[in-house]
């Protein structure tokens, strides 16, 4: 029976999970869906309110919350404590599922929240130039892939970092000239720029995604995108004009000059259509453009955080990941990094705290044995069962599926205390009563 608690306490503790905070489960499930170039009202009738009429009524469903925001939606739905989150996000999705968007809005996306969706690292880098375009490139190159990889890692990323941008000035009187307004030009842009999957196809044996990518590579294909001038008076205008001016417009490109048409149709016509290059329409400069600022001792740096799996151990994780930094590190010796959170940390000291509580207590009570009882039988009682409630206790949290944080770690390590106690008390007990037994025998 010692060998079989020796054995499963080991087996306990080698598997148990180590994290910082016990993952409190908070019966909340977001729901983000994007509709590029919509208002804040369009969001709300298009998005918010068909999800809050779908999933209002579903089991268990306490209250929903939508927000409306420009070129996205966010729905919060809360349940009732003790609800099954897995049922309850299936089921959840399955609704939303059911719902007819139109072509522009993305794909829904669930999210529960978690403790595991706060960081358990971040890291600081810059280099000695201090050049964050640089700094970023090799992260997003070098490093972020490599993280990746990590067994445990559901995410690693950037803040602070600088983005590649482009911008566009209009120009009025071109704009004017064609008969355009800017939400003309813009709204086509999000249109032609959108990355559309178009479906499995076979190609021999094998079935392949085919994706229709609409991003351009560079900035001179981008400024040979042909604008049809057909949009004139379209949808972005008719947003923010008159029916008036809607018909002026469509009149000044009916009767533009024989001199506009062939400059519109020498710009490679869309099915016959005429068009206009955006570099004619609007002045595009590409820039660096810092989305976020992080700063690190008082100087600007780029910030790394990291994720884990929600059944990942974070001790491990973060000794896995700091691997990778280091061999990243030496490998680009002109980066500067900094280390500005490890939940792991307290984690471990709790564990050390723990295990030195636990070796004290122990030497503590054979010594005041020894003293007191000076039998070696009695003392060896003390010196196996401090290890043994131990190890059971580790038993039990593996069973229960309950993971070693700093509260679990933080009662064990007053549990030994008491053990410590009570198993003085007890050996001294029984020490008292065996005396005892043998007098009243001998007379």
């Amino acid at each position: 029976m010692v060998v079989l608690v020796v054995l499963g306490g080991v087996y306990a503790s080698a598997k148990l999970k180590l994290e910082l905070l016990p993952n409190v489960q908070n019966p909340v499930i977001s729901v983000t869906t994007t509709m590029p170039g919509a208002t804040p009202q369009s969001t709300q009738d298009e998005i918010s309110s068909k999800i809050d009429n779908q999933v209002r009524s579903l089991a268990y469903v306490k209250n929903v919350k939508t927000q409306s925001i420009q070129n996205a939606s966010i729905v919060t739905v809360e349940y009732e404590n003790n609800t099954d989150m897995d049922k309850a996000e299936e089921q959840l999705k399955k609704e939303i599922d059911k719902i007819k968007f139109k072509d522009e809005v993305g794909q829904p996306e669930l999210r529960r929240n978690s403790m595991d969706a706060f960081p358990v690292l971040a890291y600081s880098f810059s280099n000695k130039e201090n050049d964050l375009k640089k700094v970023t490139k090799v992260l997003n190159e070098q490093l972020i892939p490599k993280l990746q990889t990590v067994d445990g890692v559901q995410n690693a990323q950037l803040n602070g970092q600088t983005n590649r941008e482009i911008t566009l000035k209009f120009k009025q009187n071109e704009l004017e000239k064609y008969g355009l307004t800017a939400d003309d030009v813009e709204n086509y842009l999000k249109t032609a720029t959108r990355t559309t999957p178009l479906g499995l196809f076979q190609f021999g044996d094998k079935d392949k995604s085919i994706v229709v990518d609409g991003q351009y590579q560079s900035v001179d294909a981008f400024k040979n995108i042909n604008i049809p001038l057909t949009l004139a008076g379209g949808q972005g205008e008719s947003q923010s004009q008159s029916d008036n001016k809607q018909n002026s417009a469509m009149s000044d490109v009916n009767q533009a000059s024989p001199q506009q048409n062939s400059k519109a149709s020498a710009s490679n016509n869309i099915s016959g259509m005429p068009t206009a290059k955006l570099g004619d329409l609007a002045d595009i400069t590409v820039g660096d453009v810092r989305t976020s600022i992080s700063k690190t001792n008082g100087k600007d740096a780029v910030n790394l955080q990291i994720t884990k799996a929600q059944d990942a151990n974070t001790v491990q994780v973060a000794k896995d990941v700091q691997r990778k930094i280091d061999t990243f590190v030496d490998e680009n010796k002109d980066f500067n990094v900094t280390k500005t959170m490890d939940t792991a940390k307290p984690v471990e000291k709790s564990l050390y705290t723990m295990v030195e509580k636990a070796s004290l207590g122990t030497i503590v009570a054979i010594i005041v044995i020894l003293l007191f009882l000076r039998n070696i039988r009695t003392t060896a009682i003390s010196i196996i069962s401090i290890p043994l409630s131990l190890l059971m206790a580790l038993i039990a949290l593996k069973l229960s599926d309950v993971s070693l944080n700093i509260l679990t770690l933080g009662a064990l390590t007053v549990a030994i205390g008491r053990v410590i106690d009570d198993s003085i008390v007890v050996v001294e007990n029984i020490y008292r009563t065996i005396n005892r037994f043998r007098r009243t025998t001998k007379r």
